[in-house]
């Protein structure tokens, strides 16, 4: 459980900060480069996984590398130019994916308790957006 655990969570709070810059600069580059992103990331994850030696063997690598994708990918599956492109209904489905992805992480954390895990996983996700958004007044390309 924990890899898929810290594997979701990663790939989406890594990527998240990609959609919103990529929002607010190159609204058509969010999907592919996502996509991209999304592999990387979980060769990276479960690679490291597999390369830390711990004994959760090579099954738990490959759940740590499926999650990551899984996390990375879904909130930037709304702005594929075959589902809604780069309008409103993409950023609020984003929104809708990555708040569910939230919502599962903490779920999947009861020892902290769920009013506990709600409000960590949320509260990093938030801190993704706002130091992203913060970095998009000074970034190359910016459009703010």
């Amino acid at each position: 459980m924990k890899p898929a655990i810290l594997g979701g969570f990663d790939g989406t709070a890594s990527l998240l900060g990609v959609v919103i810059y990529l929002l607010l600069t190159h609204p058509l580059l969010i999907f592919p480069t996502a996509a991209s992103g999304a592999t990387s990331s979980a060769i990276s994850m479960g690679g490291g996984e597999f390369l830390s030696d711990s004994d959760n063997g090579l099954a738990a690598s490959g759940v740590m590398a499926a999650a990551t994708f899984t996390g990375a990918i879904l909130p930037a599956v709304p702005f594929a130019p075959f589902v809604f492109g780069t309008g409103p209904l993409a950023i609020a489905s984003c929104a809708v994916i990555t708040c569910g992805i939230g919502a599962a992480v903490s779920w999947m954390r009861p020892n902290r308790g769920r009013m506990l895990a709600l409000a960590e996983t949320f509260g990093l996700l938030l801190a993704v957006a706002v130091v992203v958004l913060a970095c998009a007044l000074f970034l190359p390309g910016s459009t703010a």
